[in-house]
């Protein structure tokens, strides 16, 4: 065999993957199986983890008539991704903490921190259906909060957005 057209590769020296009873083997390296338990949760969680940030970002943009107003505004929505990575450090180390557990609750991180506690450890069935339950509530909660904000905040008054309008909004009728 070549690389490249010009050195030659001894066979011996490829590894070659090849399946066993418990996954896939590269050489000395072991690739576990995947539980088809866990492929499902990823996809329930991604997609809820995708309508939750998409809904966060429809405040965003019921906030805003012009694109280049979004810039304020979103930041806050981009720390909630980064602070979920940065607890998921937590969560790979030590599954079953205090921070992982909770982390694993909280609707803006449950979409990264429990896939990664799924794949690691055993999680009781009630924090799933906890964790999924105040997902699909903060989706509800944010479609209602884009909706009222836009009602109230474009079409009736047309101005630019800041924090302290949109709290102002919310408590109009």
């Amino acid at each position: 065999a070549m690389v490249m057209g010009s050195q030659p590769v001894d066979p011996g020296m490829v590894n070659e993957a090849v399946e066993t009873m418990d996954g896939f083997s590269v050489g000395s390296f072991q690739i576990p199986p995947i539980e088809i338990s866990l492929i499902v949760a990823f996809f329930v969680y991604f997609i809820l983890g995708y309508f939750i940030y998409s809904s966060l970002f429809a405040v965003v943009g019921s906030a805003v008539d012009s694109e280049s107003d979004t810039q304020q505004l979103v930041m806050p929505v981009m720390f909630l991704i980064v602070i979920a990575w940065i607890i998921n450090v937590e969560v790979m180390q030590n599954p079953e903490s205090t921070l992982s557990v909770i982390s694993s609750h909280i609707p803006f991180f449950a979409p990264i921190n429990m896939v990664t506690r799924l794949a690691i450890s055993n999680v009781p069935l009630w924090e799933l259906a906890l964790s999924i339950s105040l997902m699909v509530a903060t989706i509800a909660g944010t479609m209602w909060l884009s909706a009222r904000i836009y009602r109230v905040g474009i079409l009736q008054y047309g101005e630019k957005a800041g924090f302290r309008d949109l709290v102002k909004w919310l408590r109009q009728s």
